[in-house]
């Protein structure tokens, strides 16, 4: 089975395509006019997957050169920049030439931002391996790079011209990074899709074992919900905030855990937060919050974290971008598929909420 989904955006707008990796050789794609571009992943999808869609894009007539970075989240950094612009200068990569980035979230993010920022800004097609990236990340123009302490502090708008997902990337994907994808799976049901949410909670065996046919409903269903937020509110100035489900309080575990927590354990314990926040402020059900810890459980993800006090967190709180004049904002649940934007949030609410989820 294939899907096509368009992200609408005017003269921004572009097409992710869903499919198995051995059907691309018959992907129609009359936009592909690119005859020079970086592949840019990691030391560790590279080995696995680099060849094939090197020799895929050189069958297009595209010249292509690799460049890899080391895997994991220290990547993500501002000074791992030159490392990609020196080969784009090298290669002599014009405006008419593009950046492929093959990976996770952290590769796309990183060499998302290096197309964003060289020569002003040039196209990006994402090739997400990870299911983190192809249900979130590889989707939605967000680029950019941590720095002090915080995620994304540094990063720009850029969507990718083109989108290509192979859930066939998932057979060499290990299982903690599997559940890693699936918090934000299971967060954008919470915010925009109670059918996808069902899905997560009915077929978890079918998810852990790579169903083709459950995988690709559960990553269309992801994007479907995505497309249509970002098509509302490219640069999150209102709706698209919606999509922040669970982050505020899980981008401030990794900060403060100095990234022990993968993006998506930190996401799903911050779910579980953002949920105990809403029971507190008369928003939702305990019942609500039982029901997403128990989905969240299931697909082996964590809803509390060891060794963290509130003034460990604190200091990674106030770097939240929501802040506004101080006064905190965060993305609330009423149940699944209410999601909600609540500022100027007690203080005290958000200590009580916290200390919910810290064993």
């Amino acid at each position: 089975m294939s899907w096509e989904i368009t992200v609408p955006l005017g003269g921004s707008s572009y097409r992710v395509l869903l499919t198995d990796v051995c059907l691309w050789s018959a992907l129609d794609l009359p936009e592909f006019r690119w005859k020079r571009a970086v592949l840019v992943t990691d030391t560790r999808v590279g080995p696995l997957w680099s060849r094939p869609v090197m020799e895929w894009f050189r069958g297009r007539g595209t010249e292509v050169r690799e460049v890899r970075v080391p895997e994991g989240e220290e990547s993500k950094d501002f000074r791992r920049l030159p490392e990609l612009y020196e080969p784009f200068l090298d290669f002599d990569l014009g405006r008419n030439g593009c950046v492929v980035v093959l990976g996770g979230g952290v590769v796309g993010d990183l060499g998302g931002f290096a197309a964003a920022t060289y020569l002003r800004g040039i196209d990006l097609i994402q090739i997400p391996t990870s299911l983190l990236a192809m249900v979130d990340s590889s989707v939605g123009g967000k680029v950019g790079v941590n720095h002090g302490g915080a995620k994304n502090m540094i990063g720009a708008f850029h969507q990718p011209r083109l989108v290509v997902i192979s859930p066939g990337f998932l057979s060499t994907l290990a299982d903690p990074h599997l559940a890693n994808g699936l918090a934000e799976a299971i967060k954008t049901g919470m915010i925009g899709d109670p059918d996808l949410f069902v899905l997560l909670e009915e077929k978890v065996e079918a998810v852990w074992t790579r169903d083709p046919v459950v995988i690709e409903e559960m990553v269309a269903r992801s994007i479907s919900v995505k497309s249509r937020i970002v098509a509302e509110d490219e640069r999150e100035s209102g709706v698209r905030m919606l999509l922040n489900l669970g982050h505020t309080v899980g981008h401030a575990l990794e900060g403060a855990t100095g990234f022990r927590l993968r993006h998506g354990e930190a996401v799903a314990i911050g779910l579980v937060a953002a949920c105990q926040l809403s029971v507190l402020l008369g928003i939702a059900q305990p019942s609500h919050r039982d029901r997403v810890e128990r989905v969240l459980s299931t697909h082996r993800l964590p809803t509390r974290v060891r060794g963290l006090t509130w003034e460990s967190i604190l200091p990674f709180l106030k770097k939240d971008k929501k802040i506004r004049d101080g006064d905190w904002t965060f993305v609330l649940t009423g149940g699944v598929g209410d999601a909600r934007v609540l500022h100027q949030v007690p203080r005290t609410s958000v200590r009580e909420a916290v200390a919910y989820v810290l064993d």
